[in-house]
This record gives structure tokens, C-alpha cells and sequence, in this order.
């Protein structure tokens, strides 16, 4: 079945930094699509050559036409629509940076121009497949990531994505599971430890000698591999875990690369990264 994926999202969050890394995986591009030609480009799709096909639909759009339609599913077409969002802050933070005006920035203020574009891409950000936070992430990680979620969507296979984070730097908020590990012993107050990341045998032996640590993440195991196989039951191809500590440096590395490895012993597919460990 011919594949079709559509990105739309906040403007800033990066959805030109997707349409590129589409193009590379083989994609036919098209930018800026008004909701009222998805039928006619549907059929297009469907009685063409192209089996790849990518989308970008923003809040231009929406407004010149007064709607913002697109449907939940393509006629004979394998459909994923995904998300970009980021924090009202960074995305002002951007436009300041490139000396440029947002959009829907006529008349009010940089605030009330990101708010409105919020209110007018609601009905896609609740039914898109997947929602990314792109406020710690650098354009060449989220082509990365980008990249990743499409070669699964062509492979079909269900993998577990997972991400240590530092509480002061903000949570993600595209996760399905959010896990705070503040409460177990840290290592930053350790001297020799202080510098050197969770996911060195040193600090992965501190961790393992405390029996709460080791408890927690049998409970973490059990609970998560549960809810796995509940989301390959029901067709799901991702679940996605954060796992959070104060500085992002050693205790949520350290948990998530245990997890990581417990469930591709269980042989799932698992992706890790860590969005805090170098700052």
C-alpha cells in the first residue's frame, strides 16, 4: 500500500527540518497543502507512479480556507500523521534568532499569534499518531528521529523509544510513559562520580548496590513490558518512555539503559537517547 505521511505542527518546531529529511528517504514533498485539495491529491496519489508521498499542512492554510479538514483516514492509502510542537518561549527564542516574523503575527503580539496558532491546529495535534516535542532538540536530532519513526512505519515492527531528561530543563510531553527517578540515591554527591555520566560502570555499580534501585526497576520491567504487548495488541508500532532526574546526567540514563537492555532481551526493538546528559 502506497505510504503518505503528514506533518504539520506549531510554526518553528521544525516541520521544514522533517520535510527535508523526508525528501532523503525517497519521499515526493509537497509543502503548505490547503486542507480542500487532499481529496484531489489523494486520488492523485492513488492512480500514480509515486508510492511515497510527504505533507506539510499548517495554520496558513486553515485560514484562508476556514477549515482545517483532514481526515482521519486516505482511501487506499498506509496514513501517519505526525506532530511537531514546542514550548511558546523557544519558539519566540527562534523567530528572534532569524530575525523573522511568525506567520499569523498581523497586528498582535509574537504570545498572541503562537496562542492562536495553538487553537487553530488542535483538531490535528489530537488526532495525529504521534506528537513530538522539539524544545531540547537540535534540527540534525530531530531529522534523526524523523528518519527512525519511517523506516519503522515501512518495516511495521513495534519498538520502544526512550529518553533520560533533567526536571530543570523541562518534560517532554510527547510521552506516553513519564517516570521521575529523583527519589533514588544520587551519585552527583558522591566526589569521584560528580563528573561521570550513568551510564559508566562506575556509577552503574553505585547504582546497583542500593536495593531500592534494583527494586524499582523490577517494578519499572513488569509494568512497562505489560503495557507493551497491550500496544502491539492494538496495532500500535511505539511506545515511547521518559524517564526523568534532576540534572538529567545520572540516575535517569542509568535507568533508562537498564530498562533498554531488559527489553531487548525480551527482544524488542529499543532506541535511546539521552536529551540532557552533555549540558
Amino acid at each position: 500500500m502506497k505510504k503518505l505521511v503528514i506533518i504539520s505542527g506549531v510554526s518553528g518546531s521544525g516541520k521544514s527540518t522533517c520535510l527535508g529529511a523526508l525528501e532523503d528517504a525517497g519521499y515526493f514533498c509537497i509543502d503548505n497543502v490547503p486542507p480542500s485539495l487532499l481529496d484531489d491529491l489523494t486520488r492523485f496519489i492513488r492512480n500514480s507512479r509515486v508510492d511515497k508521498v510527504g505533507l506539510v499542512v499548517d495554520a496558513r492554510s486553515i485560514i484562508v480556507e476556514n477549515k482545517w479538514g483532514i481526515p482521519r483516514t486516505f482511501k487506499g492509502l498506509d496514513t501517519f500523521t505526525i506532530f511537531l510542537d514546542c514550548d511558546t518561549e523557544e519558539i519566540m527564542k527562534r523567530y528572534q534568532y532569524t530575525r523573522r516574523k511568525h506567520p499569523l503575527q498581523y497586528g498582535v503580539s509574537m504570545a498572541d499569534a503562537i496562542k492562536k496558532e495553538r487553537e487553530l491546529l488542535k483538531p490535528i495535534k489530537d488526532m495525529a499518531d504521534m506528537v513530538i516535542d522539539t524544545t531540547h532538540m537540535e534540527p540534525r536530532k530531530l531529522r534523526a528521529r524523523i528518519l527512525e519513526i519511517i523506516g519503522r512505519i515501512s518495516k511495521q515492527k513495534f519498538s520502544i523509544f526512550m529518553e533520560s531528561f533533567a526536571y530543570r530543563n523541562g518534560i517532554p510531553v510527547d510521552m506516553d510513559f513519564v517516570l521521575d527517578v529523583r527519589f533514588l540515591p544520587n551519585p552527583f554527591y558522591i566526589p569521584n562520580l560528580k563528573n561521570i555520566p550513568g551510564n559508566h560502570p562506575e556509577v552503574k555499580n553505585y547504582l546497583k548496590n542500593h536495593p531500592e534501585v534494583m527494586e524499582y526497576l523490577e517494578k519499572l520491567e513488569d509494568l512497562l513490558l505489560f503495557a507493551a504487548k497491550k500496544y502491539v495488541d492494538q496495532g500500535r508500532f511505539e511506545m515511547s518512555i521518559a524517564v526523568g532526574c534532576t540534572g538529567g546526567f545520572h540516575r535517569s540514563v542509568f535507568v533508562v539503559e537498564e530498562l533498554a537492555e531488559r527489553f531487548r532481551s525480551q527482544g524488542y526493538e529499543v532506541v535511546v537517547n539521552h536529551r540532557d546528559m552533555e549540558g
